[in-house]
């Protein structure tokens, strides 16, 4: 198998070009541009796809391989960021220098689209021993939240894969993402009575008493269980505002508290010993009135190390490079949240160095991608024969 993959380079080089020319930086997207290019592909393989746009121009393509009860699904984003001031190339012209190739979007995410369309090529060739659906997909939307892409596909059950791989956490092929954070948002409103700031006393400021309860929330603790791949919980407030004018005692004010909370967290727990700080400040002074609402909460992830899909993908791995592959987790957060809320098994490995994410003159090996293209084949015939 590994001359079919390096006899491929031409063919992973000529449609990464196409999909860098294709300016999709986000906002405002425009990933149809680079739908375009994977929608070709898919015909010339003869692989049957759909394409979906929550609002117009903002494609998300998907193609099907195999056939079967269970379905996996291999997504890359279309979608880039600004290419910024700096580059030594065109960003948007893909160059190669060595053994590496250039241009926005190489490694984060066009180049494992890329990746994803030789691998189809590939699998279009053993279709008819697959008991396995292997979707492709091309998604919007990623870098600014996944709104038109894959929150909206999972959450209205346009994609409803069983299990995901999600070619966007880097790693150089030695590492697979198993465990995000929790990400809560909570707004702390805290109101008061407006009066005229040359009689303060006939009022009660909404911002001093929103302050007690900021000077409070420095003490708490957070309870919860330790995780070997994630780092204890942490929290950041990070907007505040409150008043009209600086002559009137402010009658609202209110912030907006980021919590990165682990998978033994519930949100409902946290919000619980928030409204108990509040309700002990308002014991000593009846003035203070708080209320809290949860903006956003992407519930945290985790996946079992002992999973075969992990222990797969970390065996053929090692196999392939002869060097260890592990088993992380992160802080922040990717698409898998999404799948994972609507009962997919999700989690990230991909080939490329995480310091190139977002930076000029963006870049990653060749041969990367073609053993990504590589790994993932040998991946999906040994779970095709546990399915």
């Amino acid at each position: 198998m590994e001359s079919y993959f390096k006899n491929e380079r031409d063919y992973l080089l000529e449609i990464l070009s196409k999909l860098v020319e294709q300016n999709t930086t986000n906002p405002p997207g425009n990933e149809y541009l680079a739908a375009e290019v994977v929608k070709n592909e898919f015909e010339k393989l003869n692989i049957p796809y759909e394409i979906h746009e929550k609002t117009e121009g903002r494609s998300n393509i998907f193609g099907t391989i195999g056939k079967g009860d269970k379905t996996l699904l291999i997504a890359a984003h279309l979608d880039v960021v600004p290419a910024g001031k700096g580059w030594e190339t065109d960003p948007f012209k893909m160059e190669i220098k060595g053994e590496r190739v250039f241009g926005r979007g190489v490694l984060d995410d066009k180049g494992l689209m890329a990746s994803a369309l030789v691998l189809a090529k590939y699998l279009k060739t053993i279709e008819n021993s697959l008991n396995l659906k292997i979707v492709i997909a091309g998604v919007a939307d990623e870098e600014k939240g996944s709104e038109f892409g894959m929150t909206w596909l999972a959450d209205s059950g346009i994609l409803k894969p069983d299990f995901a791989i999600i070619p966007d956490n880097a790693g150089n092929l030695c590492e697979i993402n198993i465990a995000e954070k929790g990400n809560l948002k909570i707004k702390v409103k805290s109101y008061g009575i407006q009066a005229h700031a040359m009689s303060p006393e006939k009022g009660v400021n909404a911002i001093v008493n929103l302050s007690k309860f900021i000077v409070e929330l420095q003490n708490y603790k957070f309870k919860y269980e330790s995780n070997l791949l994630l780092d204890k919980p942490t929290m950041n407030i990070g907007l505040i505002s409150g008043g009209t004018v600086a002559n009137s005692v402010p009658s609202y004010a209110k912030a907006t508290i980021d919590i990165r909370y682990l998978p033994s967290q519930t949100a409902s727990e946290i919000v619980a010993d928030f409204q108990q700080i509040g309700e002990k400040l308002k014991e000593s002074d009846k003035s203070i009135d708080l209320k809290f609402e949860i903006r956003s909460d992407a519930k945290p992830l985790y996946v079992s190390p002992e999973h075969p899909l992990v222990q797969i993908i970390q065996s053929e791995g090692e196999r392939y490079h002869s060097k260890p592959v592990k088993i992380t987790g992160m802080g922040g957060g990717t698409v898998c949240k999404d799948l994972a809320r609507n009962g997919a098994l999700a989690i990230c490995y991909s080939a490329g160095d995480l310091e190139f994410y977002h930076q000029v003159n963006e870049n990653i090996l060749i041969n990367e991608l073609l053993d990504y293209s590589e790994i993932m084949a040998n991946v999906i015939q040994n779970f095709n024969q546990k399915i």
